[in-house]
């Protein structure tokens, strides 16, 4: 088979569309995760429930917050991108697995704050 001289050699070369495509899926399945926290919670009236329910409301816009910060530097990035190689989609994939965790620490942060039984740091 003929080598086609215009044909780069080296590290392959791959376009950003698909990159972005599934990076804004991934942030915005994990600002979708944020919002399973939240739920009312017997007993009391609805309006007592939903006071009662403060500290999942306060995880969720600080965690929405920073996932959404991160989304906007990380469009901010890729928009500067011409293509992509291998190791960046790697190194994007390290930023997506730490984006998708964020959810966990969140309920952990917003149970902490509604249990007063627990110890505090």
């Amino acid at each position: 088979m003929p080598v086609d001289p215009d044909t780069p050699r080296g590290r392959r070369v791959l376009g950003k569309d698909r990159m972005e495509g599934f990076s804004d899926g991934v942030f915005g399945f994990a600002i979708t995760l944020l919002v399973l926290d939240i739920a009312l919670r017997p007993p009391g009236t609805p309006l007592q429930q939903v006071v009662h329910a403060w500290p999942a409301y306060v995880a969720y816009v600080v965690s929405f917050l920073t996932i959404g910060g991160a989304w906007l530097q990380h469009t901010a990035l890729t928009d500067q991108l011409a293509q992509t190689d291998p190791l960046f989609l790697r190194l994007n994939l390290l930023v997506l697995l730490v984006v998708v965790f964020l959810p966990f620490p969140t309920q952990l942060v917003a149970d902490a704050l509604r249990n007063a039984s627990g110890e505090r740091v």
